[in-house]
């Protein structure tokens, strides 16, 4: 049976087909053992880089490699001859080469070259990690990640050692300094606040001097003298009362790139774990997460579906009463391809 697997992203999908060799009863999907053909859909050709495994595993090895040098600034160029391979462009630019012995319907006679925006890049990073993390599809299969070289450091990179040392060591001593109580303060005797006096109200039998009398309208048979309004006591302001800045809450707070990438992970790990149904036909969702990656929030985009269409799991994942910080795309496809993505993007 000839089965396909498909991640897309918004700059770029890569569909895998292939055939099962066997069942695994853990699995509701079967799985994708023995890989046929791959496509990889890009923006700028209406057409699809066509190939077998030699061609995902150099693709995929070049991606990783350079993503790797690229964001730790040791980029260089990679050996010429590596069927598949990526450099750096000027502008925030980069360069896809692709060898036509590689591809099963080549479309030039020499190598083919695409550049690239570092938002296209990225989804092809995250296109082979969502393949690495789908254990459904080719299981021998991993992304091939390797440590990178030590490179010598320049001579003024060598100067600022001893000032980060220096500066980590002050940042260690605050910290520890941070975690020991404080004495407790105590006002001084001859400081403190004294009670405010309040007025006593005088005896009958004390003498008073007589108030000074004033000339009043005399009292009608249906008016009664109103009786003398009492005497404030004086009273002590009370301060007014202090607030408490509440720090934002992580809803509002920016997620970097890392932190998005653990939460859609995580969510993917989830709904993979719970599908086990097929579905009758292509579902999205959008759903919004908290911080530690649970699902708070379930909402179809679909139309005539609803979270509680057959074999959709994803209501028996929700919790209630978390803050939601991510909003993400689940999309259950209907020959059982699970994609996760942000629902924004992700962060530069």
């Amino acid at each position: 049976m000839t089965l396909q697997r498909e991640y897309r992203l918004p700059h770029c999908t890569l569909v895998l087909e292939g055939l099962s060799l066997g069942t695994n009863p853990s699995y509701e999907r079967p799985v994708l053992s023995m890989l046929t053909q791959v496509d990889c859909y890009l923006p700028q050709f209406s057409e699809p880089l066509r190939g077998g495994r030699p061609f995902l595993e150099a693709l995929s090895q070049a991606v990783s490699d350079y993503a790797q040098t690229w964001l730790s600034g040791t980029a260089t160029a990679p050996p010429a001859d590596q069927p598949v391979r990526l450099e750096s462009l000027p502008n925030q630019r980069h360069q896809l080469v692709i060898e036509p012995a590689v591809l099963t319907e080549p479309t030039l006679n020499g190598p083919l070259a695409i550049n690239l925006t570092t938002v296209q890049l990225f989804d092809l990073v995250e296109a082979f990690d969502q393949l690495s993390a789908d254990h459904q599809t080719l299981p021998d299969w991993s992304l091939p990640l390797e440590p990178l070289v030590d490179l010598p450091k320049p001579a003024w990179q060598k100067q600022t050692v001893p000032a980060s040392l220096g500066l980590s060591t002050l940042a260690a001593a605050t910290v520890a300094l941070a975690w020991i109580p404080h004495p407790p303060v105590r006002m001084p005797k001859d400081l403190e606040p004294t009670p405010p006096r309040t007025e006593q109200p005088v005896s009958e039998s004390a003498p008073a001097a007589p108030p000074p009398v004033t000339p009043t309208p005399a009292p009608t048979a249906t008016q009664s003298t109103p009786p003398p309004s009492p005497v404030p006591s004086p009273t002590v302001a009370s301060p007014p009362p202090t607030t408490t800045a509440v720090a934002p809450t992580l809803a509002n707070a920016p997620l970097s790139r890392a932190q998005v990438e653990s939460l859609v992970s995580k969510v993917y790990d989830q709904v993979d774990r719970a599908w086990q149904e097929k579905v009758e036909q292509d579902q999205d969702f959008q759903v919004a997460v908290d911080a530690e990656g649970r699902i708070v929030q379930v909402t179809t985009t679909t139309p005539d579906s609803s979270v509680q269409a057959p074999g959709v799991p994803l209501a028996k994942l929700r919790q209630t009463g978390s803050q939601a910080v991510l909003e993400v795309r689940v999309t259950l496809r209907q020959g059982g391809v699970l994609e996760v993505s942000p629902w924004n993007g992700f962060p530069e």
